[in-house]
């Protein structure tokens, strides 16, 4: 039986507190800073050569490039979130796990989280432009349905449907989280590369590189944060399954 480590049994007790998960997540991205960036690098290095080859790719100036370009770009995120993902849940579980390990895991779990990734942002899309607060509750509902695809290892729609149930009666602070951590991220990046367009494309395309290496990897995992301690209040500890990533 693996040991859980006391500051999760703590953060059950304690309850779904945002302040005490994006804490949580703050710690965790420190102690593996250097691996989740080194990543998170390595998977979104095409779309910086993308960027440096065609600066115009992500604004449609290339013909009905974007729309291509950005589901490429999803599915690299995609693949650094897994890793990352996997990084993190052995760290939280007092596991070591290599560059390596985590690069096989994405390689396993490719399909389903792309798959996952894809609902997330079609609901989430399909919610915005019905009305503001059904895209919201959407956004909110799916949160956690990529960590509960890389950890409990299903596929895409039995995460979405697990994620709705343990956000269920907490979705307006995992939407808060949700602001802080990703929306938070989008708009550092949009920002600098507003600052970096009044210098020339090339310095935009390495800023922008470089910001969603760093606020990809807390993003990731305050997402992963959020399903276990929301996992851990209603369902306890969840020993069945701490031994499955890298199995």
């Amino acid at each position: 039986m693996v040991d859980i480590p006391s500051d999760t049994l703590l953060a059950a007790e304690e309850g779904f507190a945002v302040g005490d998960v994006l804490g949580r997540s703050l710690s965790l991205f420190r102690r593996d800073f250097a691996k989740f960036v080194l990543l998170t690098g390595l998977f979104l290095l095409p779309d910086l050569i993308g960027s440096l080859i065609e600066p115009n790719i992500r604004t449609g100036a290339v013909g009905g490039a974007a729309t291509g370009w950005s589901f490429v770009v999803l599915m690299l995120q995609t693949f650094a979130n897994v890793a990352i993902l996997a990084v993190a849940w052995a760290r939280m579980n007092g596991r070591a796990s290599s560059f390596l390990d985590a690069v096989r895991e994405s390689g396993q779990r490719y399909r389903s989280a792309i798959f996952t990734s894809i609902l997330q942002g079609f609901a989430a899309v399909l919610g915005l432009i019905l009305l503001i607060v059904p895209g919201l509750i959407a956004l909110a509902m799916m949160y956690v349905a990529l960590p509960v695809c890389v950890v409990e290892r299903t596929g895409a729609t039995a995460s979405i449907n697990r994620s709705s149930a343990l956000t269920k009666g907490h979705r307006w602070k995992v939407f808060g989280i949700f602001l802080v951590a990703t929306g938070g991220g989008g708009i550092l990046v949009l920002v600098i590369e507003t600052l970096a367009a009044l210098s020339n494309p090339t310095v935009v395309a390495f800023t922008t590189y470089l910001a969603q290496v760093v606020y990809l990897p807390f993003s990731a995992i305050t997402s992963l944060v959020v399903y276990q301690t929301l996992r851990t209040a209603k369902e306890g500890p969840a020993v069945d399954t701490l031994a499955e990533v890298f199995a």
